[in-house]
């Protein structure tokens, strides 16, 4: 195979793996052993600390797991991604994630033992070797829900999670605690930009060589 045509086919095999994104993250989500409940104003969360595998991360998703549920309604669920100012001092929002949904309530009071729900991120990146909080609650309603959690420190994945906080002023104030709350973060790798200029350069570098050819051959 001569050069040019070498470098346009070895452009050709980089594009699948700059279209498919590595996924990274971490859960703990596994036997429920406890939990806490969540009534209106009380938020928890969990600390989490990126990997250095790429230069920045798009975050997927968050799947939350529930214990039990005891007569809620609930207006306002919410789960946030925000900065890490300390062990118990969430900084600044960095997005709001959606399309969630909570386990289907039914009439008896304690359903759902161990159910889960994800919620989607959209335009929330997140850079390498960082620590974040990921908060969840509401503000408005009635009844509560009891987030799942563990007494051990078990999880899986590239990212590491850290220790857990609640408030129980809607977010004014914050305790860090021992609650091991269940979770699972999902991520995708952001494509270095040189992995772009090389794929870029083989692919020009072999049409232009194509170019030439043809219009040597045409003379």
């Amino acid at each position: 195979m001569k050069f040019p045509a070498a470098a346009l086919f070895l452009g050709l095999l980089l594009l699948p793996s700059l279209a498919r994104s590595q996924t990274v993250g971490v859960s703990n989500l596994d036997i429920v052993g406890g939990g806490q409940n969540l009534s209106a104003d009380v938020l928890v969360g969990r600390a989490f600390t990126t990997d250095s595998s790429a230069s920045a991360f798009t975050l997927d998703s968050v799947t939350l797991s529930f214990r039990n549920f005891q007569n809620p309604t609930i207006n306002n669920f919410s789960v946030f991604i925000r900065a890490y100012d300390g062990a118990a001092s969430p900084g600044a929002l960095l997005g709001t994630l959606t399309n969630g949904a909570l386990p289907t309530f039914g009439t008896d009071p304690y359903v759902g033992t161990g159910m889960n729900s994800t919620w989607t991120g959209s335009g929330i990146t997140l850079a390498a070797a960082t620590n974040y909080f990921v908060i969840w609650g509401f503000t408005d309603g009635t009844g509560d829900i009891n987030a799942s959690s563990r007494t051990d420190n078990f999880s899986s994945g590239a990212w590491d999670l850290g220790g857990g906080l609640s408030s129980t002023d809607g977010g004014s104030s914050w305790n860090t605690t021992t609650a091991g709350y269940m979770l699972a973060i999902n991520a995708s790798a952001v494509p270095e930009p040189s992995a772009f200029a090389l794929f870029v350069g083989l692919v020009t570098l072999g049409l232009a060589a194509t170019r030439r050819r043809r219009l040597h051959t045409a003379r």
